[in-house]
């Protein structure tokens, strides 16, 4: 960051500075334009949206939506499991302020052009409780183009492909501001009463990602390519609190060989036999059932994982995802190319060795499972007796496990005002932090029980800090 200062060629004064144009900067700019405070985003891609493009519906209790349809949640409903599954170690006042506001956060898009299509759901009966407001649509279409055309309309200013580097502090301690790179190389000063840090976390940052203690040899980094940390790392230089080890990871174990959209359905499934690259089973195959990002925490766990399937449990596969799509059609497309990680051969001995895995060990795993099929009991791990389904029939499958990590959430330490604190827990004037750059409502796994809680977070954390910022709450 060393002599940003001397290249300035542009300074812009704000009320408000954004940093990160994805679901929450995008409502922390409009929030605070509404407000009448000058304000300026900036973005580094070459449009706003970021990872929230993709994003399919927001989370809300007690909307005008859910009223119409007779839908009551209580807060209890919400926090109670969310915090057992945590044990107890998640703030739950975060949890009270989204669900206490979450109903006017709904209203409020929906005042401000947001489409949404009437459906509210528990996210097709992956969640716990029915919290999910779809889109018409993607966020891409339904939140993105209303909301950036909404900001410019309350004369906020949007600079895209400009990269946030350097925060301004003065002598006390404030956040006065930051430096930006534009996209001509030109250095831009931007001096705030408040900057909000809204970059979207370190998901695509493969360093700082492997610094968690995530080996990468089995894992994709599938979010926003922009999402590589910037707001965290300025915030930490600036003196705020790193809170990383709690981060949570909004990771899928996926599968290699077939389309993605399949490979989310069938890695999930608990009725195959999951062995690592020892050929040794590892756990409960059921592990997504209680929240589907456990079955990718699980994976994460070995150096190297399979489902391995006989005939008979990959036509059962293909009878209950039918609707969905063709499993055999795949599988046999992807066979004929050569996929990588996706195996079929006639004998339990020849599977070991198309994987690579040592056979013996693979032949006793196999014969002990089969064993507690029989039995209809799962020994070793737990698994449900309806699940247990004996690998015995050849061609036998194997289907390598893939991790798609799309986006972190947590960081950046902050209060109920998500304003960055330091490691004595205090506020650093001028600097708040929202979205997946300091989201506390997790720690290590977004159980999605709760759907579309990190939206909900997204929304609230941004119109709480602006509120906070401008002494409007």
């Amino acid at each position: 960051g060393a002599g940003y200062a001397d290249q300035v060629a542009e300074t812009i004064d704000a009320d408000v500075a954004v940093i990160g144009g994805g679901i929450s900067g995008l409502a922390a700019t409009v929030q605070a334009a509404e407000y009448g405070a000058s304000t300026v985003l900036v973005e580094v891609g070459g449009d706003v949206g970021g990872n929230g493009t993709g994003t399919e519906g927001m989370f809300g209790v007690n909307s005008d939506m859910q009223k119409e349809q007779g839908i009551e949640i209580t807060l209890a409903e919400i926090v109670a499991h969310e915090i057992d599954f945590f044990n107890y170690r998640i703030n739950a006042t975060f949890w009270s302020d989204q669900v206490e506001r979450s109903g006017d956060n709904l209203n409020w898009l929906v005042e401000k052009g947001v489409e949404f299509s009437g459906v509210v759901d528990d996210y097709g009966g992956v969640g716990q409780v029915p919290t999910f407001h779809w889109y018409k649509g993607l966020a891409s279409e339904s939140y993105i183009p209303p909301m950036k055309a909404k900001a410019e309309e309350y004369g906020a200013q949007i600079r895209t492909q400009t990269r946030a580097r350097q925060l301004i502090v003065d002598g006390d301690g404030a956040v006065t501001g930051f430096y930006a790179e534009q996209g001509d190389g030109s250095i831009l000063q931007v001096n705030a009463r408040a900057v909000i840090l809204a970059s979207g976390g370190f998901g695509s940052n493969r360093d700082l990602v492997e610094k968690q203690g995530i080996v990468l040899d089995t894992v994709s980094l599938t979010g926003n390519p922009t999402n590589i940390g910037d707001g965290l790392e300025m915030a930490l230089k600036a003196g705020a609190f790193d809170n990383r080890n709690h981060t949570a990871y909004l990771s899928n174990a996926c599968l290699n060989g077939i389309p993605t959209m399949s490979a989310f359905q069938v890695a999930i499934d608990g009725s195959g036999l999951w062995v690592n690259s020892e050929g040794v089973r590892y756990t409960n195959e059921n592990c997504g059932a209680k929240a589907m990002i456990c079955a990718s925490n699980t994976v994460l766990t070995q150096t190297g994982s399979y489902m391995v399937y006989d005939q008979a449990g990959i036509d059962r596969l293909a009878e209950k995802f039918e609707s969905m799509f063709d499993l055999k059609a795949e599988l046999e497309e992807s066979l004929a190319q050569g996929a990588d990680g996706l195996y079929s051969v006639d004998t339990v001995e020849g599977l070991a060795g198309a994987m690579g895995i040592d056979k013996a060990a693979f032949a006793a795993t196999v014969e002990q499972y089969n064993g507690y099929c029989e039995l209809g009991e799962d020994r070793s791990f737990g698994k449900e007796p309806e699940l247990l389904a004996a690998i015995e029939t050849g061609p036998f499958y194997a289907l390598k496990h893939v991790i798609m990590l799309g986006t972190t959430m947590g960081g950046i330490l902050v209060n109920r005002d998500y304003q960055a604190v330091t490691a004595a827990r205090e506020a650093i004037p001028g600097l708040y932090a929202v979205g997946t750059d300091s989201c506390m409502l997790y720690d290590g796994t977004y159980t999605i029980e709760v759907p579309a809680s990190i939206g909900g977070h997204n929304l609230n954390s941004a119109r709480t800090a602006v509120r906070h910022a401008l002494g409007k709450s």
